[in-house]
């Protein structure tokens, strides 16, 4: 396992506890640390597994696509995998997932609790796959290319992309990032190429159903950027990056649609995912829309949105 490269990117912390008693003080520097780019490394808090989940790590997850489960807490839903009657499976999966989502929320709460994680929570995943020698379906889903996270099909207009990730391996495998520039420089580069909106494009998304919502322009670009950067091999090769190795054991929080990065190898991760909102942030002016507004000087946003 190669040693973990610290770099500016990275802010690192000691807590070991899921649901701990963090002042005031500290959570404002969590807020900030995360706001301004960073990604919060938590060496020692780990998701320990109760005995049924371990076997998991062996059984046969027969996946609709190769890459993550997914559980849905609003209505306790499993998506991408068929159980073919599998109660077991199905009850030892959902148990995991959604343990690790009432645990991720704690944590939260605790490190960021002007986010409200009660209102802004999203999908938990497991990804059980390993993901180096992946073959995607097109170069848009290549995570192990950098990038900065955006949705082709549910828009997030005022809200930010906030993640928390376990390594739960248990073979000493670990989770292998690259994390990129400052996203300041990925707007310089690439935000002069993205190709005004069409008329009524929105609308058109929306009706047909291929957005869950209307898309903003704030969307329709940060989705480009998230497109040109994985389709560029050229900024791909020279960018200057740092490599990250997070051991099994560890767990990190991200903003990934601030955060330039890319996913190279591992297996047997969880993930939560969180849309703050950016009314909810410590400094709003730190945040894609509002640095993406300044560069284009106008509005991003529909009339109401934001």
């Amino acid at each position: 396992m190669q040693p973990l490269i610290e770099n500016e990117c990275l802010y690192t912390h000691g807590l070991d506890h899921w649901n701990p008693v963090i002042s005031s003080e500290q959570a404002q520097t969590f807020m900030q640390a995360l706001e301004s780019g960073q990604v919060i490394y938590l060496p020692n808090l780990s998701f320990n597994l109760e005995a049924l989940e371990q076997e998991l790590f062996s059984a046969s997850l027969n996946l609709k696509s190769n890459k993550n489960i997914s559980y849905n807490c609003r209505n306790q839903f499993l998506g991408g995998i068929d159980f073919h009657e599998n109660t077991k499976l199905r009850l030892t999966l959902l148990s995991l997932m959604k343990r690790y989502h009432e645990f991720s929320a704690q944590l939260l709460n605790a490190c960021c609790p002007s986010y409200k994680a009660i209102d802004c929570s999203g999908r938990t995943s497991f990804r059980p796959m390993e993901i180096k020698g992946r073959k995607p379906p097109s170069y848009r889903k290549d995570d192990t290319r950098l990038h900065v996270d955006a949705f082709p099909s549910t828009p997030v207009n005022d809200s930010r992309i906030l993640r928390i990730f376990t390594n739960i391996n248990p073979f000493n495998e670990p989770r292998s990032w690259r994390l990129g520039e400052n996203f300041s420089h990925v707007v310089k580069q690439f935000l002069p190429k993205v190709r005004p909106m069409l008329p009524l494009e929105s609308e058109f998304l929306y009706r047909f159903k291929i957005t869950r919502k209307k898309r903003s322009y704030y969307d329709h670009c940060m989705l480009q950027i998230h497109n040109r950067m994985k389709s560029d091999l050229n900024y791909q090769q020279r960018v200057k990056a740092s490599a990250v190795d997070f051991p099994p054991g560890s767990t990190w929080i991200v903003y990934t649609d601030l955060v330039s990065h890319a996913a190279l190898s591992g297996r047997f991760l969880l993930e939560q995912t969180y849309y703050p909102e950016i009314g909810d942030m410590q400094d709003p002016e730190l945040s894609p829309q509002k640095q993406i507004s300044t560069f284009l000087q106008r509005e991003l946003f529909f009339q109401g949105e934001a």
